[in-house]
């Protein structure tokens, strides 16, 4: 599941993607797999957990 930060102005800050969906499990957000700032990958984990 994607999620896209974004600023007052609606310019994207931050893009972060989860293996389940944090809206039913908040802890989700603790194995985040991928994050993306201003453009920059800055973490992209390819295993499968």
């Amino acid at each position: 599941m994607f999620f896209m930060l974004t600023s007052p102005f609606g310019m994207p800050l931050m893009t972060f993607a989860v293996k389940g969906d944090p809206l039913k499990d908040i802890s989700e957000l603790e194995r985040v797999k991928f994050v993306m700032i201003g453009g920059l990958v800055v973490k992209f984990d390819k295993t499968g957990t």
